[in-house]
């Protein structure tokens, strides 16, 4: 009977361990497709302010960008500061309650 209760409490602490792994492995690629995610919008938002030139209101296509960021990522939100050809792009979202932020200069 002891040994039962031994290997009980063996397997239960397995499969605990295990849980925790699978938990860390679906963290770590969750925040891999979160990054991959942001650096697609940051690269899409440079190629419309490339595209523009030296436009200088760019608000319309700022507004629309932040619009899909709210849609891929939790919380997203895009900064553009700068002057043509001289931009610098940022890119914030929450991240497991954490906030993430990556951001591009542009020449």
């Amino acid at each position: 009977m002891l040994e039962v209760l031994v290997s009980l409490l063996l397997l239960g602490l397995m499969l605990l361990f295990f849980d925790t792994a699978q938990y860390a492995a679906w963290h770590a690629n969750q925040s891999a497709y979160e990054l991959t995610q942001a650096t697609q919008q940051v690269r899409s938002m440079s190629e419309r302010l490339k595209m523009l030139g030296g436009y200088p209101d760019f608000k319309e296509q700022l507004s629309i960008w932040n619009q899909e960021n709210q849609l891929i990522l939790p919380n997203g939100k895009g900064y553009v500061s700068g002057q043509y050809p001289r931009y610098s792009i940022q890119l914030c979202w929450d991240s497991q309650g954490n906030q993430r932020c990556i951001q591009k200069g542009l020449l």
